[in-house]
């Protein structure tokens, strides 16, 4: 896979059934999907991880969504009190 991002990279092993490891080479910004662990390539490769580790991101991307999504509302709820108690103070 080419022109991509260590975290595309991730997901991509995470989605193929045979993948059990992944390696996004920085300067080339080139992913393998390896179907089996061995000798990840030249030191130019600057990360790697396991299939699991995307189960790991998406939990916590789903986590942060939720919190941010909870924020959101948190703020909207805010702001219509704001704006009752400029429309109508002391109401």
């Amino acid at each position: 896979m080419g022109q991509v991002d260590a975290k595309s990279c991730c997901h991509a092993c995470f989605r193929h059934p045979d993948c059990v490891l992944w390696v996004y080479e920085d300067s080339t910004k080139y992913c393998y999907l390896k179907a089996k662990a061995g000798e990840i390539g030249p030191s130019h490769v600057k990360v790697s991880g396991l299939a699991l580790d995307a189960t790991q991101m998406l939990r916590y991307e789903a986590k942060v969504q939720q919190q941010q999504s909870f924020a959101a509302a948190m703020m909207e709820e805010e702001k219509r009190d704001v704006q009752s108690e400029l429309l109508f103070p002391g109401a």
